[in-house]
């Protein structure tokens, strides 16, 4: 479940919403590349090497563009069943202990493991995430972790100076979280295990009532969102029970 509520307080700038990059090459064309969902990184890589081959073979000028910074304001959830007393209110909370029901976060590292860090996952995938998501894993870097390991990405000091928070800025927190991810797996493997283990989920239940999850959205204020199901034939009956 991914809810459609955009994050509030954070002001977006004109253009804020990508990062432009230009490198002169002596190219055929002009061209503009942007990163695929494969990689970034890795893509901006690619098409910088295909820009210099083709360099070579022309001879000609071109001025090489990529566009990046894709920013990311829709929040996921996971329906876990019907809420119970108990979880009333932990949703808001972002508490580590996860609720028996309801709707709960659901934080890009839930995908991840060690081994992807270790191997430069966030190169080679799109795993983008909320400014909520950054501050939810700042949280509990700072639980595991040192002071000192993490300071440099302790929010007060990493924006310190600035009268406000853009949507740039906070872009630029998350690749500075990820490659402090990436330094910790490497020295510290085990403390890392804990952290990723505090964003994995139970499974969700295999079936629920859809009029349930529709009144909680309503309760919650979470209207409108994008519901998934991860099997598409579950999502096809749903859509004819609601008929």
């Amino acid at each position: 479940l991914i809810n459609a509520t955009p994050e509030y307080g954070l002001e977006a700038e004109e253009g804020g919403g990508e990062e432009e990059k230009a490198e002169e090459a002596p190219e055929a064309a002009e061209a503009a590349a942007a990163p695929s969902s494969s990689g970034p990184r890795r893509q901006a890589d690619d098409d910088a090497r295909f820009a210099a081959n083709l360099a070579k073979e022309t001879n000609r000028n071109v001025k090489m563009m990529v566009h990046e910074g894709r920013f990311l304001n829709l929040q996921r959830h996971v329906w876990m069943g019907t809420p119970t007393e108990a979880d009333d209110g932990d949703e808001a909370k972002d508490g580590d202990a996860a609720p028996a029901g309801g709707l709960q976060l659901l934080h890009p590292l839930a995908a991840t493991s060690l081994e992807f860090i270790l191997n430069d996952g966030f190169s080679s995938a799109s795993l983008p995430f909320t400014p909520r998501d950054s501050y939810r894993l700042w949280e509990a870097l700072h639980d595991i972790f040192a002071e000192e390991l993490v300071h440099e990405v302790d929010p007060h000091t990493f924006f310190q100076g600035l009268p406000r928070l853009t949507l740039a800025d906070t872009k630029r927190y998350e690749e500075a979280l990820k490659d402090k991810l990436e330094e910790l797996a490497r020295s510290l493997p085990q403390q890392m295990e804990e952290l990723l283990q505090r964003f994995r989920l139970q499974e969700p239940p295999l079936e629920f009532d859809i009029t349930e999850l529709v009144l909680e959205l309503r309760r919650t204020s979470m209207l409108p969102c994008l519901c998934f199901h991860l099997n598409a034939f579950e999502a096809v009956k749903i859509y004819k029970d609601v008929l």
